[in-house]
């Protein structure tokens, strides 16, 4: 059964394909669209016959569909259209090839596939062809009444064929055309496998349109069809069926099929109605009303009156019929009469509790709530009766009760951002089960509590803010006289609390919301404690998340570091209630807070409370007489680095951030160090460890900031971890700690033995940080110089961050040879290669020699950097540029002097003394001739090419060091002309040079190479101008040019023939 259902899924997807391609194609012949055409199902001769279907038909159908939508009917369109058209009125004729069992449970019966996807085609056609809309919508409905008349005249034909048949092709044609228009371009994407969007539906959106004609035929079929004694005894045919055998066992319909059909219809009509902006006849809005108010009394009572017999799946239908009905009752409501009775009706099911079903109601209260808040805004006069409404709601048990439900649950968000999607309509009506969070159920209603609330009152703010503020104090007011000790009140009291940060959050800085709500929760916070103060941080987060208000956010801040045990132990008993909600706050605004500065002062605050943390772990530490390694107390100190990394991650790189970051940042790394945050391999969560890498992508460097000579008391001041507390084993793991991490060498020892536990700490810190950075981007091991460059960095210090800067070297090596070679790594290696060009010639001799180093390793692992075009041109420019210093007139008066090349971000200052100015051009020079040579032996062609173009390619009549060195070079290679190679030595002195050198070679070679780039040069001017100019409107200097171009084309027209070219004018 798998082997033959990947054959139709192989099927399905090669025509899909080929469709797509097919759609691409400029110009296609009819013949190319036969090919999907054959594999649709042929259409009848006669008016009479009948059409075979199946799921081979299908496949070829929904590829037929998706060439139309994806070229846009542009490659005979119409004749594809009518043939989906003529296909669509033959349905009530077709014959029917059942699909297997397991195929109708998983998709259908054959009857409502066809009908869905057909339908769903041609309703995306006409949503992205408006001219066609009318003609595919009346088609679809003519045949969906045609189905609707079948099933009302089913009493004359069999069971099988009713539900075989005619229910489920009411269905699928339901299903294809209800809903956005979004969500039916969504659903062709799948029965079409589709990952993005059809390329035909990429523009603007336009959903096909009803007439009111359409809509009253729509109304008139369903309340038919509704009404009818068919659809009350269907359920108990459907049974029949599933009791018997052989054909009957395969009907996937498991709920009550009455229900599934009723619902389906109605909900289609909900759709097209509500949607509408034509005008219809006032007695088509009141007949409307009518009819939805004898749903709603049918639809309560079935819930209310037989709840226990129901099954969820029924139920679930009935609630879906039911919010439909309030969706159109409320559409439908044009007079003041009518909202009145309308507003009341609603108010009084808002809270009527049923039974077991009161998880499944919730997304009814939710359509009520809206529908309570609609009429609010239509007719004002109702905004004082749709709060009190709300208030009702607030108070009652049940919202009560469903919230202490969901939160025994254990899914219950800490924070509500968004209504659940989980109450979204099902667009298939095979429901084999209906389970629903609880969690989620509060969610639902709460959500739109909040979200009606803020609607209404921003309607009342219309005529004045009196509403507005009296309805504010009569929340706050029992939000602060609700009683700690009664469970029940407190839990009222939470969603007071979620609906007025709803409303502060979406108000914003309007009629000064924020401040009253927020004024609110701070009378209430701690007074007295109770865990309604968790629920309070929350909101409080959301609002300064969603509305950045500074006043909000130093409040949270301040929670923060009472929460989190800013001082004495005696706080921790008083706000430790609030620690684990702070900790969900902090991750929530990790994630929404919007304003970038503010989000980088958080996370420095966040980095502060981290660091005062640690002080209380180490003191922790201490008292138990306990190194320094992983303690409880790490972990909890710990449990900040995820909310950190994810501040760090929305904000910007700090560079050149002022000092008192750069301490709190080397206070943060310290800790990171001494706890093992920064160690991929210890008892700490490999999340943890993740998130100390994001920190080290966005951290600054970890410089001196011109301490100078009062680093080291720096250090000893500043450094959380006080002097006083360190003993000497302490230190001496420290220093084993610092040697473990980098290439252990007998200069190395001597120097850690010098070296103080703040400095082993600060250097351990640096190591580690880079080493991070290093291993998210090989981009950043450039930042190591800034540390080499460091003039606060010196002596022993200065020696330790060069061994460093070794082992980063290594594994920078080792990342890059374990990436693909790409375009992008060979640039990023030529890259590192220019800056340690630079840094070759920089006034510090230790840096020069270890430039000098990493020169020799990168082309030790990387040769082809020794021949790249781009190393060998800058290495020939900076030295032309470095020896234009030594051109002065006045030797003893050179001052120092940046010598930089254009395009590149490098520099290079040249000693002041004249001697050492000497030296650095002459160590240079001599390094990039080793260069060259040893370019010449690996790969003598390529080199040899780079180099005459550099040649060729200096435009100066003056001298130019670079030139030169390549023609030495180059003279170099040459040597002896092939004549003079095997000539034995004596002999070869004796001849002259002209004789015997191969310099006639280079000449040419640089001739040709000038010769040939004058002519790509000039057919190259050529082209652009022919392609831009012609003679007699742009000026005599463009007609000068236009006929020496006359004179020079001709000679060279098969050279512009083989670019594409034409002389002919």
């Amino acid at each position: 059964m798998s082997w033959f259902g990947n054959i139709r899924t192989f099927h399905a997807s090669a025509l899909n394909l080929l469709a797509g391609s097919l759609a691409k194609c400029p110009d296609l012949p009819w013949e190319k669209v036969q090919r999907l055409v054959a594999h649709c199902p042929p259409l009848p001769d006669s008016s009479s016959s009948s059409v075979v279907l199946h799921d081979r038909g299908l496949s070829g159908v929904v590829a037929l569909g998706l060439f139309a939508v994806e070229s846009e009917l542009a490659h005979h369109g119409v004749k594809v259209l009518h043939y989906l058209l003529q296909l669509l009125e033959s349905l009530p004729r077709a014959s029917w090839v059942q699909n297997t069992l397991a195929s109708a449970k998983r998709e259908g019966v054959i009857v409502e596939q066809f009908c869905y996807k057909l339908g769903l085609i041609l309703s995306q056609i006409a949503a992205t062809n408006p001219s066609h809309s009318s003609k595919i919508v009346k088609a679809l409905l003519d045949v969906l009444q045609w189905f609707c008349d079948q099933f009302i005249k089913s009493l004359s034909t069999t069971p099988e064929e009713v539900c075989y048949e005619t229910v489920p092709a009411i269905l699928g044609l339901a299903r294809a055309m209800k809903g956005t228009a979004e969500c039916r371009a969504k659903a062709f994407r799948e029965i079409c496998g589709l990952e993005g969007e059809p390329e035909g539906g990429g523009g603007e959106e336009i959903s096909f349109t009803f007439d009111t004609g359409d809509i009253i035929k729509l109304k008139n079929m369903v309340l038919r069809v509704t009404g009818s004694q068919q659809l009350k005894h269907l359920t108990s045919t459907a049974e029949g069926l599933h009791e018997g055998a052989g054909q009957g066992a395969g009907l996937p319909y498991r709920s009550s099929l009455s229900q599934v059909l009723h619902c389906s219809l109605v909900t289609l009509l909900r759709d097209i109605v509500t949607s509408c902006t034509l005008p219809l006849d006032p007695g088509f809005y009141h007949q409307l009303v009518k009819v939805c108010e004898l749903e709603m009394e049918g639809g309560v009572r079935e819930l209310g009156s037989s709840a226990s017999a129901s099954s969820n799946e029924r139920a679930f239908h009935v609630i879906c019929i039911l919010s439909a009905a309030t969706d159109m009752l409320v559409w439908a409501s044009r007079n003041d009469t009518e909202i009145d009775s309308t507003f009341h009706r609603l108010s009084s099911l808002l809270t009527v509790h049923t039974s077991r079903f009161n998880v499944l109601v919730s997304p009814l209260r939710a359509t009520i709530l809206e529908g309570i808040s609609s009429l609010a805004v239509r007719s004002q006069t109702l905004i004082p009766a749709a709060l009190n409404t709300y208030k009702d709601l607030l108070y009652s048990s049940l919202l009560a009760r469903m919230y202490s439900d969901a939160v025994a649950s254990g899914n219950m968000e800490s924070v509500l951002t968004a209504r659940p999607t989980s109450f979204q309509m099902l667009t298939s009506y095979r429901l084999t089960s209906v389970h629903v969070s609880r969690a989620d159920a509060f969610a639902c209603v709460q959500w739109t509590l909040g979200q009606v609330v803020y609607s209404t009152l921003q309607a009342a703010c219309e005529g004045g803010r009196e509403v507005m503020d009296g309805f504010l104090a009569s929340l706050g007011n029992k939000l602060y006289t609700t009683d700690a000790n009664d469970n029940f009140a407190l839990r009222t009291a939470e969603c007071i609390v979620m609906v007025l940060g709803h409303v502060a959050s979406h108000m914003g800085s309007k009629f000064n919301v924020v401040a009253t709500v927020t004024g609110m929760f701070g009378q209430r916070l701690f007074h007295p404690t109770s865990s309604l103060d968790g629920k309070l941080v929350g909101e409080l987060a959301r609002i300064a998340a969603h509305t950045a208000d500074p006043e909000t956010m130093e409040e949270v801040v301040r929670l923060m570091s009472l929460s989190l045990g800013e001082s004495s132990p005696n706080k921790e008993k008083k706000y430790g209630h609030i620690y684990q909600p702070m900790m969900d706050s902090l991750t929530f605004l990790a994630r929404y807070l919007g304003d970038g500065e503010q989000r980088r002062e958080l996370l420095l605050k966040t980095l502060q409370q981290f660091i005062q943390q640690g002080i209380m772990a180490k003191k922790a530490s201490d008292s138990t007489q306990s190194t320094h390694k992983a303690t409880s107390s790490s972990f909890s100190l710990g449990l900040l680095l995820p909310i950190i990394a994810g501040l760090a991650e929305r904000v910007e790189p700090f560079t050149d951030p002022p000092k008192k970051v750069i301490v709190i940042f080397r206070d943060f790394w310290l800790y990171c160090v001494v706890m093992g945050f920064s160690e991929s391999a210890g008892v700490f969560p490999a999340g943890w460890y993740r998130s100390v890498q994001a920190v080290a992508r966005k951290s600054p460097l970890l410089l001196s900031m011109g301490a100078g000579q009062f680093l080291d008391k720096e250090l000893e001041l500043n450094r959380p971890l006080r002097i006083e507390s360190i003993g000497q084993g302490d230190v001496q793991e420290a220093r084993q700690s610092l040697l473990d991490g980098l290439d252990r060498s007998l200069e190395l020892d001597r120097l850690v033995v010098r070296l103080s536990f703040s400095q082993c700490l600060y250097l351990i810190s640096i190591h580690r940080l880079e080493t991070l950075r290093l291993e998210t981007s090989t981009k950043n091991f450039p930042l190591v110089f800034n540390y080499l460059e460091d003039k606060g960095l010196q002596g022993e210090l200065w020696v330790a961050i060069e061994k460093i800067a070794h082992k980063l070297f290594d594994q920078y090596i080792e990342q890059m040879q374990a990436k693909t070679a790409t375009e992008e790594s060979a640039a990023e290696l030529e890259s590192l290669t220019e800056l340690l060009v630079f840094k070759f010639n920089h006034i510090r001799g230790r840096i020069k020699q270890l430039a000098d180093k990493f020169i020799s390793k990168v082309v030790d692992k990387f040769s082809h950097l020794l021949w790249s075009r781009r190393v060998v041109y800058t290495m020939l420019d900076l030295l032309h540029q470095l020896s234009l210093s030594l051109h002065t007139m006045d030797p003893d008066r050179r001052r120092s002097l940046v010598v930089t090349l254009p395009d590149l971000p490098h520099s290079v200052t040249v000693p002041e003394n004249a001697t050492k100015r000497e030296k650095t051009v002459s160590y240079f020079a001599q390094r990039v001739e080793q260069i060259l040579e040893l370019a010449m032996r690996w790969s003598p062609r390529e080199t040899t090419s780079i180099l005459l173009e550099y040649v060729r390619s200096v435009a100066s009549s003056a001298h130019h060091s670079g030139v030169s060195l390549a023609t030495a070079q180059i003279n170099n290679y040459f040597d002896l002309n092939p004549h003079n190679k095997h000539v034995p030595p004596v002999v070869s002195e004796s001849r002259p040079s002209c004789v015997k050198d191969h310099l006639s070679l280079l000449s040419s070679s640089l001739h040709r190479r000038t010769h040939h780039s004058g002519e790509v040069a000039g057919m190259m001017t050529a082209a652009s101008i022919m392609a831009g100019v012609s003679p007699g409107n742009e000026g005599r200097e463009k007609q000068e040019t236009w006929l020496n171009l006359q004179l020079y084309l001709p000679r060279n027209s098969e050279m512009l023939s083989g670019m594409g070219l034409t002389t002919s004018w």
